[in-house]
């Protein structure tokens, strides 16, 4: 937060260093819609690709390493995502079989 005491001029550049570029990346790409400081949202939307651009042609190398750190963490989410539907699903499932036993006689066998 600033307050400026005066009126005055700020110059800010924003700075990307090697150890934020994963999370920088993913910030772009996924929530794009978080990021301050660009007037359009077809802007916002392009950032990533021309970002991603600009790094391919100078760092190609790091851009690969990243690209592929972020898309494990992606897959890591969505399994999880996948298991805790499928808990739910199990839970749900069980509860209603709980139901059915305390109203009924109720059975059931593994094979």
């Amino acid at each position: 937060c600033v307050l400026n005491l005066e009126p005055c001029v700020a110059i800010t550049q924003n700075y990307v260093a090697k150890s934020n570029l994963k999370e920088s990346l993913f910030m772009m790409k996924y929530n794009s819609e978080l990021v301050s400081g660009i007037p359009s949202d077809r802007a916002k939307d392009s950032l990533y690709e021309d970002f991603r651009e600009a790094l391919k042609a100078s760092h190609c190398g790091l851009l690969s390493s990243v690209e592929c750190e972020i898309d494990e963490v992606v897959r890591k989410h969505a399994e999880e995502e996948a298991m805790r539907k499928k808990r739910n699903r199990v839970s749900v499932s069980w509860h209603s079989v709980k139901k059915a036993k305390d109203k009924e006689n109720f059975s059931f066998t593994f094979f």
